[in-house]
């Protein structure tokens, strides 16, 4: 079943347009116990409404999906970073968190004060006062609500407009009920999780192997060697150091 989320993020740090250009991310640097705790609740094919905070006006402004779940924190082990955690080691990692990837942006964002008109706090804890949390379920009922429109109840999202193209309008300037209907049938079918088999040429195997015996070499080369770091200095390797050893390895071995 999928659940659903809602995830903070101030947009001078990483905004909806900020995924929307990476397509995926590590939803990093959570450091409060309960988000903790709700991330690795998180499952793959959860959608996640996307809240820019700390702005005026704070709103949910687009739409993310769950694509990998229970991934450790790598900002943790990094001596630079603003998130690093002195008391987490990659044998005991103390944060996990998930992936996420670009669903859609809303071309009207959802403003805080809309959402309070809305939902009460019991329903949506993103409109109580005094909550701080970066991450928070969100009832299935209440997501509806805002997804999708309902018979004398417009929701919140049907106010935005859809990419790629507008729904069509009749003479009377009246929404095309039917277009209506097609666009909530695609955002059903974004919720589905599909399984697929491939079968790749004799070519392809050899390169899809290589190309994952590259990504599971450097991984765990990059581990023992974060690994032993810390347990001789007490500090790990940076994440932009252990970039700068990727053209050697290159060089040295045969991808």
């Amino acid at each position: 079943m999928i659940r659903y989320w809602l995830i903070k993020s101030e947009p001078d740090d990483y905004s909806i347009d900020d995924l929307q250009r990476d397509t995926t991310a590590i939803w990093d640097g959570v450091r409060n116990y309960q988000a903790r705790n709700f991330l690795r609740q998180m499952q793959v094919g959860d959608l996640a409404f996307f809240y820019h905070s700390n702005v005026k006006p704070p709103a949910i402004v687009g739409l993310a999906k769950i694509i990998e779940s229970q991934v450790i924190d790598p900002t943790q082990f990094d001596p630079q970073s603003k998130y690093f955690d002195p008391k987490a080691t990659p044998d005991n990692p103390r944060w996990q968190t998930a992936s996420v990837a670009f669903v859609e942006k809303f071309a009207e964002a959802i403003s805080l004060s809309q959402l309070k008109e809305k939902f009460q706090p019991e329903e949506l804890w993103v409109v109580k006062r005094g909550n701080r949390l970066s991450v928070m379920p969100v009832e299935e009922t209440v997501a509806q609500k805002i997804l999708a429109p309902s018979a004398g109840s417009p929701a919140l999202y049907a106010k935005r407009e859809w990419r790629p193209g507008k729904p069509r309008r009749q003479s009377g300037g009246q929404t095309d009920r039917s277009a209506r209907l097609s666009l909530t049938r695609l955002l059903m079918a974004l919720m589905k999780v599909v399984k697929l088999r491939i079968y790749p040429t004799q070519a392809q195997e050899v390169a899809l192997a290589k190309a994952f015996g590259c990504c599971r070499f450097v991984w765990n080369r990059s581990l023992q060697l974060t690994t032993e770091a810390y347990r001789q200095t007490g500090k790990g390797i940076s994440g932009y150091d252990l970039k700068k050893r990727l053209p050697q390895w290159k060089r040295e071995l045969e991808w």
